[in-house]
């Protein structure tokens, strides 16, 4: 029961964290008075690249070394 509350809990907690990214994009680009298709395309970019990144930066610094 608890992997399953813990998978509950996990998926609510990146719903939420991609909808606060998503709003701060668009916030930051109305602010640098940039247009819907310039804030799409910096979305995308960020939104593909992110995940790639994050697991890199996790291997390199919880990995060990020969």
């Amino acid at each position: 029961m608890i992997p399953f509350v813990l998978l509950v809990v996990c998926a609510v907690a990146i719903y939420l964290s991609c909808e606060w990214f998503v709003n701060a994009v668009e916030w930051l680009g109305r602010r640098l008075d940039m247009g819907k298709m310039a804030v799409g395309t910096i979305l995308a970019a960020f939104g593909t690249a992110l995940p790639e990144s994050v697991v890199t930066l996790v291997a390199v610094t919880t990995g060990e070394s020969a």
